[in-house]
């Protein structure tokens, strides 16, 4: 009835709490992004499908896990997802008996630094998590929007925590390779980076997430994770700019 698919990148501390979080899928694929620890090692069991994949190449990985799929509906998320029995027993009976959906939203609770951040954009933090992949047109994993969806979008009553900060090597260590995703992304698309790129849209993703987004309500934290977002920005022109060079 539902496959669950999830990107993971050395998660080998969470990946096996990950699948019994999410053992009433009838189908788990796992995504993993070349981790250099255990993670595939954990992952690869009876009930998992592990497919290995470089971050810069996910979108095709993405698109094959889901012609791989026996099952119409979908469950996207991370292993970082910690999804309770009501919103397990929710997603299932909204599968069951909704006949005018083909998405589902859910509410992310996300944990930084062992705090939940209410502010900084992630107050209301709405994605699409649960898709009818026959009603939906994916676009990629870095848009802002990853999926259209033909059709109508409800949102769900129960909310998942995001628990994707382990510790900061970790967390940094996540951005970078999503950054150095990006970069390899805007190079396919012919974007030359300049003095715009480098240094004002880090800036403003830091007053966007800091000040706009009130993320200096949240303290510490809040100015820790805007400066990590700003500086991953940095870091994805700083990759871009790099490529053009050819330099390592």
């Amino acid at each position: 009835m539902i496959s669950a698919i999830a990107i993971s990148f050395n998660n080998e501390d969470v990946i096996e709490r990950f699948i019994k979080n999410i053992d009433f899928a009838d189908e788990i694929i796992i995504i993993d992004a070349l981790s250099s620890d255990k993670t595939s090692e954990i992952a690869n069991t009876s009930k998992v499908k592990v497919i290995a994949n470089a971050y810069d190449s996910i979108d095709k990985k993405i698109r094959n896990a889901f012609e791989l799929a026996q099952n119409d509906w979908i469950l996207f998320c991370h292993v970082s997802d910690q999804i309770s029995k009501n919103l397990a027993q929710e997603i299932k009976q909204q599968i069951q008996q909704n006949a005018t959906s083909n998405a589902f939203k859910i509410h992310s609770e996300f944990y930084f630094m062992g705090k939940r951040m209410k502010y900084g954009g992630y107050k209301n933090l709405n994605s699409v998590k649960i898709i009818n992949k026959g009603h939906i047109k994916f676009k990629g994993y870095f848009e802002a929007q990853p999926f259209i969806i033909h059709g109508k979008t409800n949102t769900l009553n129960h909310a998942c925590k995001d628990l994707s900060y382990i510790d900061f090597d970790t967390f940094n260590a996540q951005l970078t390779l999503e950054s150095k995703a990006r970069a390899a992304q805007l190079y396919k698309n012919n974007l030359r980076p300049n003095l715009y790129h480098l240094l004002l849209k880090p800036f403003g993703k830091f007053v966007r997430h800091y000040i706009d987004k009130l993320g200096a309500l949240d303290g510490k934290q809040g100015f820790i994770l805007s400066y990590l977002l700003a500086f991953a920005e940095f870091k994805c022109y700083l990759y871009l700019w790099l490529t053009y060079r050819n330099i390592d």
